[in-house]
């Protein structure tokens, strides 16, 4: 009998952790990193809602498991900050890159940085970011709101950037540095054609070998004419160091700054977003620029884009070849620019005919509801602390058990006395209504 209470209890405390857990809330946020790495996407740093100007909260989303956008409980996010909040520098406006000899870690490139050092990086192996002992060559200036980029054999890619009042006199620069995550060693990119001041554009290397760089602007004024337009976009050929141009065709959309940009595997190059004029949304956000033709070609999907939709300082991300991952930066509420804590998933496996959905379902085998009545409970991450919430449920869960035990145990006792009363009592034969209790 006291097994099976002890079981009892056991499987209470269970559906108790199971139907009131919650993921984590990663709240708000601008100016953030977003890499995909197994099947998950991290997030870092930026801005967030309660006004703090730099952080360096980390997190990531579970791309196993099923969720619904228009249900923000349900979506996997789980917090990994205890591996980042006394370890890494808190920032807004870097860059992150899969780097090193096996593409396995995860590069952090400045932007606004409240403490050096200027690279910082993150193994998936449990352990908290770090840095670099030592990278030898010439320190390239601190900047931000630049795209990094890496190819195959480690090397990253950096281009232009630029500093404000946050970090020092404001400037854009065309600087064009070179980080060797291989051998820790700063180098500089080919000059050749080198193209003129620019940030805030979006980079994407192709299969040829070449990068490319789309938008931006290039002033200290960010007046209209600074804004670059999109009938140009930059090249730079990582194989022969040479920086070009090409002119492109199609329903070329206007100037903008602040893109997210994807690239599918049938050459593709999807932006999201966009900035112009300054702080308001460009026009048509979601426009596909064809790289595998000469030259490329823009078009226009039909779709619908939902309302507000993030238009600067957000991220976009192509898992699987098929969903396009928006996450949080500027919405536009029609007066006003505010940070967003949303999630967009466009499908963009039909080249034809490109979708928005809220339900994303995973490849993966999901558990089977009947057991787990709400959602799942988290992975094992890399490391990772339990957030306030879970806190809760753990201690609210143990405080309710002990209730329950209680409850059980007072009544155990009572029907056990009864039970020996009865077992003791001498039936008389004035007992006409006594029966032996079984």
């Amino acid at each position: 009998m006291y097994i099976f209470h002890v079981s009892l209890i056991i499987y209470f405390l269970i559906n108790i952790y199971h139907t009131t857990e919650a993921y984590f809330s990663p709240g708000e946020r601008t100016a953030h990193t977003a890499t995909l790495y197994d099947n998950k996407i991290y997030f870092l740093g930026g801005s967030s809602a309660d006004g703090t100007l730099l952080t360096n909260d980390f997190f990531y989303l579970d791309l196993k498991i099923n969720f619904n956008t228009n249900d923000p409980k349900s979506i996997p996010y789980f917090d990994l900050s205890d591996l980042s909040s006394n370890h890494l520098p808190r920032h807004r406006g870097g860059s992150t890159s899969i780097c090193g000899a096996n593409k396995d870690t995860i590069f952090l490139w400045g932007g606004d940085i409240e403490s050096d050092p200027l690279i910082n990086t993150f193994k998936f192996d449990g352990q908290p970011w770090t840095s670099p002992n030592q990278i030898d060559g010439i320190r390239p200036v601190k900047r931000r709101r630049l795209q990094s980029v890496c190819d195959d054999k480690g090397l990253m890619y950096l281009y232009g950037g630029s500093v404000d009042e946050d970090m020092g006199p404001l400037q854009v620069f065309n600087n064009t540095d070179l980080l060797d995550t291989v051998n820790l060693a700063w180098e500089t990119m080919g000059k050749i054609n080198a193209p003129g001041p620019n940030n805030f554009y979006s980079a994407t290397l192709l299969p040829s070998g070449y990068i490319v760089y789309i938008g931006g602007w290039s002033g200290l004024t960010v007046t209209d004419n600074d804004f670059i337009l999109l009938d140009t976009v930059t090249l730079y050929n990582v194989n022969t160091n040479i920086w070009s141009t090409m002119t492109t065709v199609g329903n070329i959309p206007s100037k903008r700054d602040a893109i997210a940009a994807v690239l599918t595997k049938d050459g593709r190059l999807i932006i999201s977003g966009g900035e112009f004029p300054h702080l308001k949304p460009a026009d048509r956000p979601i426009s596909v620029l064809d790289t595998s033709v000469n030259p490329f070609e823009w078009s226009a999907p039909k779709i619908f884009t939902p309302n507000p939709f993030p238009f600067l300082e957000h991220t976009a991300t192509l898992y699987d070849d098929r969903y396009m991952i928006i996450a949080f930066g500027m919405i536009y509420d029609g007066s006003t620019a505010r940070k967003s804590s949303n999630l967009y998933i466009l499908d963009v496996s039909d080249r034809n005919n490109y979708q928005w959905v809220t339900q994303y379902t995973s490849k993966f085998p999901q558990p089977d509801p009947a057991i787990n009545s709400t959602i799942t409970s988290p992975p094992t991450a890399p490391s990772g602390k339990l957030n306030n919430l879970n806190i809760g449920v753990i201690i609210g869960s143990i405080v309710l058990g002990l209730i329950f035990f209680g409850v059980i145990s007072f009544f155990t006792y009572k029907w056990y006395q009864k039970r020996q009363e009865f077992k003791n009592a001498i039936p008389t034969s004035g007992d006409s209504n006594f029966t032996e209790f079984k």
